[in-house]
């Protein structure tokens, strides 16, 4: 018998997070969701960083707009329909200009980051970018839980 078998929290821990049954609260599972999303917003994001600045020859913050403007088109079709279960919109166009505005700030945030991590604290892009998509990240969740998770008002129809 393993020595951990023994203590018995420990155990009924190790049990939980490997039956999976904790990702069954469904905050934990919209995190869970945001950050699969977030990883494959990233990774969209950064690839297109990294090959305009290293094949284009662009200037990072150039690049790094590109990218983010892929991400956020990735970033609104999952969020809407797999992230924050936004499904029961009837027209999800509504919510894409906020959706658009939100991520212009994050945008904002985005570059100033990077610029701030570039040219003053002398950080390569990549590692600027990393910094900046943390800072950014949770500035989306918050952001898009408002917009897209807004409690309905007692007496108001559903959009």
């Amino acid at each position: 018998m393993p020595r951990w078998a023994h203590m018995p929290r420990l155990r009924a821990l190790a049990l939980l997070l490997l039956s999976g049954r904790w990702l069954q609260s469904q905050q934990l599972q919209q995190i869970w969701r945001f950050a699969v999303t977030g990883c494959i917003c990233f990774v969209c994001d950064f690839a297109v960083l990294v090959a305009c600045v290293e094949m284009l020859g662009w200037h990072y913050l150039w690049a790094a707009t590109s990218g983010f403007a892929l991400g956020v088109v990735v970033n609104f079709v999952l969020s809407v329909y797999w992230v924050f279960d936004a499904q029961h919109l009837s027209h999800k166009a509504r919510i894409f200009v906020p959706f658009v505005v939100l991520a212009l700030c994050g945008l904002g945030l985005t570059n100033l980051t990077m610029f701030v991590g570039v040219d003053y604290l002398t950080l390569p892009y990549t590692l600027s970018k990393v910094l900046a998509t943390a800072i950014a990240m949770v500035f989306n969740f918050i952001s898009r839980k408002l917009l897209l998770e807004r409690p309905r008002l007692p007496g108001r129809s559903a959009q």
